[in-house]
């Protein structure tokens, strides 16, 4: 995972330097302390000035060192790479995919790709993009065909933003949108920053600045050629006049198929809990959790399995937690603890447990407690760690207005300021620790890991949410469809991005198993009846494919506990005033 901030200037009457002194420089850092590099050129006639932070997770620790040039010396006449993601996989022309070795830097790897010989320099750099598997955001600067390439990976798991004024001066690309402000010294530029706005660059296409000679900047944003992915995460065709990619990594389209009354009759009679009526095909539930187990061992190795504090001093032998989970104790973090049990090595190995909540009556707290509970009594060999996070209105004010509302830009809704602020303090892992390895003794504690894993995704593919029930009791299974559909494809845009930016800031990686690739292509054309029941009670309908495996994994109390939002569970919302809706704008 990286920071990166990738700037041109148009015009002598602008001095790069006041990047470097600006407050960019302490985001990037805290998304990347294990590396940082910065430098700037001219390329005709325009100012280039590059940043990047590294958290190093894979491959030697003196490995792809960002901007990554393949060498140590940058100039212009060297093509330049800008790589915040992971390579899980790379696909071949066959839909047939390998592994990338996680002792490999996979920035390296890249780069080898984007730069051999022998193709055209387009078509090199779509069919690469097109092949991985992971969460990405990069920058590829090619000297050769003066092109700059700027893209997020198609789920827009990786935050990048760009301005979308000012635009005859600046093009302005970054992981973070909003802290452009300098000392007291540079007040002449204050007017600049203000005036800066920004926005997630949309991750349904490439992009390609054409940066040849005799084109003001103006002309080269004008002139910004776009590759549209041919299909929505959901499967359909776009319709758009342009360019497209000759492939995709979600290759399954979202089954519309409704059911037939015989099977609607059973569904209105049946129960999960004791196999009445419709019975989820066990053959679907067994490949899911197959599918869903190998996206969770994939997020908990792929990295050096070392903790914050023992990288730092080269120790190999770590015996500190390396993955931590945003636990609400709900179905969907609970799966990924019982799952992650089975990956995390070696088995003595600590697994941290983020729960979070801002009321002590939270109901967060209860289920996590309960789920916690469950996990020591199924996996007691492991470390369970669950941790405690209590906040005080005062520190979330505190935090709120002077910190996490720069991480949240440029997303300006009261739910995204109460979901961000959520996970900024779930994620930071500093609480009081109760582990079933441990005396009862309550201790205080912050968490070492590197990588968290977070369940979004679920809710969206299986009808998790309350409107999809809404949408099925006003309407039928084609309001729920078309309710499903909107939301898988609007994932990318709607809080991907943020997340990213909220969790980065605690120097630890976002990993969504439930948003791989491989689970996307699964569940896409399972019929809507083997994922989901409406005409259950909550807690047994919705997600009711989980809920089975869930079951099967022994979870038999968070089997059926309900879906509650990381604002409401936590009870975040009880600080904010009352009848303010969530899709309101938040008012800086």
């Amino acid at each position: 995972m990286c920071g990166i901030l990738f700037v041109i200037i148009d015009g002598s009457d602008l001095d790069s330097n006041i990047f470097n002194r600006s407050k960019i420089k302490e985001f990037l850092r805290r998304r990347g302390p294990d590396q940082y590099q910065s430098f700037d050129f001219i390329y005709n006639t325009f100012q280039f000035h590059l940043e990047s932070s590294v958290l190093h997770l894979r491959g030697q620790n003196n490995s792809g060192r960002q901007p990554y040039c393949g060498h140590d010396n940058y100039n212009a006449d060297f093509p330049c790479l800008q790589w915040n993601g992971q390579i899980f996989r790379l696909i071949d022309d066959n839909n047939q995919y390998k592994a990338i070795d996680d002792s490999r830097s996979d920035t390296e790897e890249l780069f080898r790709l984007l730069t051999k010989s022998g193709e055209n320099v387009e078509d090199i750099v779509l069919k690469t993009l097109s092949s991985i598997h992971g969460p990405f955001s990069l920058t590829f600067w090619n000297q050769t065909t003066e092109q700059l390439w700027v893209a997020r990976d198609l789920i827009g798991r990786r935050s990048l933003c760009w301005n979308t004024n000012m635009r005859d001066k600046f093009l302005i690309i970054s992981s973070v949108a909003h802290p452009f402000e300098n000392d007291e010294d540079l007040s002449q530029n204050h007017s600049i920053w203000d005036s800066l706005k920004f926005e997630e660059i949309p991750s349904d296409r490439v992009f390609c600045f054409d940066m040849s000679e005799n084109k003001s900047l103006e002309q080269i944003w004008q002139d910004l050629r776009q590759f549209y992915w041919p299909k929505t995460l959901a499967g359909f065709h776009i319709d758009i006049d342009g360019h497209y990619i000759s492939r995709m990594p979600i290759i399954s389209m979202l089954n519309m198929e409704i059911p037939s009354s015989e099977i609607d009759d059973l569904l209105k009679i049946s129960n999960i809990f004791n196999n009445e009526g419709f019975v989820i095909d066990m053959k679907i539930c067994d490949n899911f959790l197959r599918v869903l187990s190998e996206s969770i061992q994939t997020r908990c190795k792929n990295h050096q399995n070392r903790c914050k504090e023992c990288i730092n001093f080269d120790e190999s032998d770590c015996k500190h937690s390396t993955i931590a989970i945003l636990f609400s104790g709900g179905l969907d973090s609970a799966v990924l603890a019982r799952i992650a049990d089975q990956f995390v090595e070696p088995k003595h190995r600590p697994i941290d447990l983020l729960n979070v909540a801002f009321d002590s009556k939270a109901s967060d707290r209860k289920t996590g407690i309960d789920a916690w509970n469950e996990l020591c009594h199924q996996c007691p060999k492991r470390q369970w760690n669950f941790v405690q996070i209590d906040i005080d209105r005062n520190e979330l004010e505190l935090y709120r207005n002077k910190h996490i509302h720069n991480l949240i830009d440029p997303n300006w809704t009261i739910m995204d300021d109460s979901i961000g602020s959520a996970i900024w303090f779930a994620t930071r892992g500093q609480g009081i620790l109760l582990s079933n390895h441990n005396s009862s003794e309550q201790v205080e504690y912050k968490s070492p890991a590197r990588v968290v894993l977070l369940g979004m995704g679920s809710d969206e593919q299986l009808g998790g949410y309350s409107r999809h029930r809404q949408a099925f009791q006003k309407g039928n299974w084609t309001s729920l469809l078309n309710e499903i559909r909107i939301d898988i494809e609007r994932i990318s845009s709607r809080n991907l991005g943020r997340d990213d930016r909220i969790t980065a800031d605690h120097s630890i990686e976002a990993r969504f198993p439930y948003l791989d690739e491989l689970v996307i292509n699964f569940l896409n054309p399972l019929p809507i009846w083997q994922k989901c029941n409406l005409y259950l009670e909550r807690g047994h309908g919705e997600k009711w494919l989980l809920r089975k495996v869930a079951q099967n994994l022994g979870l038999q109390r968070s089997c059926q506990n309900l879906k509650r939002a990381i604002q409401f569970g936590s009870k975040i919302t009880s600080h904010q005033n009352g009848g303010v809706k969530g899709h309101y704008s938040y008012q800086k």
